[in-house]
């Protein structure tokens, strides 16, 4: 049996993640932390406990003397909160952390909450990346989608953050929209690419349970186009971006070159990353753990004892090794399957041969020495694939059961 030894994460840079859960109005479909009609005392508040919770992870050792490589504000809606708030924020994370030189500095927002003023004083305060939840380019559809901004306050979203000197700008859509054809989101894809951002994020509408969509669809009130149109529309983002100049570099992700998501790539790879905030999770020294989802009991739990951690899970082997699979997967360039070995010290490529040939011979993944990454079939199907290897085949349990991650 090979030796086997315990996976020690690298001491590398953190990507850091500042949740801010206020929103104008919850969308029917999101299933995101965030909160509708909170007051501006609450959201001061909630400033505050995050200012301070940002002071008390400054001396945990786990964090201290590590640089952040990357900073990401997400909602929820960031650019609800009024532009000092946001600056204060940040200025906090400079002086709490060592931040990576030129770090890449994102801030979530929604058209409908921004000013060109706004955009203009953010920029020139830090943030150096915007992304903008456009979600669909048809009033109708934005309508259907519960947005709160029209096509044109849209449009004009994107070329404010243009004029205030983003110029790494991204934008959201959705597809697979009730009342949406192949043909509304070929024209959506050419109107998205006229627009000019620099990353284009497309995700399939997914109904999760305890959204409003989700019940409405179970009562039969909402009606959602078939599987088959959704894969056809996966598959015309596939072709149509990429002859566009976009890289296809992850599942619903495209970006123009030098303009991929850095922040985002943490999650993928499986890196360490730091979350702030009501619900934020984070992963550091092989520790899963998740602030309270509340605003009001996150509050409470940072002025007692200066953090707000409600669960923690410590990851097995085997469950590290699965979400490595999950998450890297993601990303077209696949897997290195030596690399991965080095990690975990035992043969990945051995240990999960019957998983692998199984999903070759479904034309899922491909392997190529030590690569192993989706096929185009395994992007239209990547939960089957994800499903097969989150847990490992029989003859590798033994092996894998081993592992344990240090603390």
């Amino acid at each position: 049996m090979p030796e086997t030894r315990p996976f020690i994460p690298e001491a590398a840079g953190l990507g850091l993640y500042i949740h801010i859960p206020y929103c104008v109005h919850k969308c029917g479909y999101c299933d995101f932390n965030s909160y509708a009609g909170a007051p501006e005392s609450q959201m001061e508040e909630y400033v505050s406990a995050l200012r301070r919770e940002l002071h008390h992870w400054q001396s945990d050792p786990r964090v201290r003397g590590r640089s952040i490589e990357t900073l990401y504000f997400g909602g929820g809606t960031p650019s609800l909160l009024p532009t000092g708030a946001l600056l204060s924020i940040l200025e906090d994370c400079a002086r709490s952390f060592s931040l990576a030189e030129g770090l890449e500095v994102t801030l979530e927002a929604n058209p409908g909450t921004l000013t060109l003023e706004k955009l203009k004083i953010l920029r020139s305060g830090g943030f150096n990346r915007l992304s903008l939840g456009i979600q669909a380019l048809s009033d109708p559809l934005l309508r259907t989608l519960e947005r709160i901004h029209t096509v044109a306050e849209g449009v004009e979203a994107v070329r404010s953050g243009r004029r205030a000197g983003f110029s790494n700008l991204s934008i959201d859509l959705m597809f697979a929209v009730p009342g949406q054809t192949l043909e509304q989101w070929r024209w959506t894809l050419s109107a998205a690419k006229a627009l000019g951002p620099d990353h284009i994020s497309c995700y399939h509408l997914t109904l999760e349970p305890g959204t409003d969509f989700y019940r409405l669809w179970r009562q039969g009130g909402l009606l959602l186009p078939p599987e088959e149109d959704g894969v056809a529309m996966l598959e015309e983002t596939m072709d149509f971006l990429p002859a566009a100049g976009f890289e296809h570099y992850e599942i619903s992700n495209f970006a123009l070159p030098g303009r991929r998501s850095l922040h985002n790539q943490t999650y993928w790879r499986n890196q360490e990353y730091l979350g702030l905030g009501a619900g934020a999770h984070s992963f550091l020294g092989g520790e899963r753990f998740c602030n309270f989802h509340l605003p009001r009991r996150y509050v409470a739990a940072v002025r007692e004892k200066g953090s707000a951690v409600s669960s923690r899970e410590r990851s097995t082997g085997a469950t590290a090794l699965g979400e490595s699979f999950m998450m890297g997967l993601r990303l077209l360039e696949g897997i290195d399957l030596e690399e991965l070995s080095n990690r975990y010290w035992i043969p990945v490529g051995e240990a999960y041969r019957s998983s692998f040939r199984e999903l070759v011979e479904k034309g899922l993944v491909s392997l190529e020495g030590n690569c192993l990454k989706l096929t185009r079939k395994g992007i239209l199907f990547s939960n089957e694939v994800f499903m097969a290897l989150l847990s490992p085949p029989p003859e590798a349990a033994p092996l894998i059961s081993q592992l344990t991650i240090n603390q």
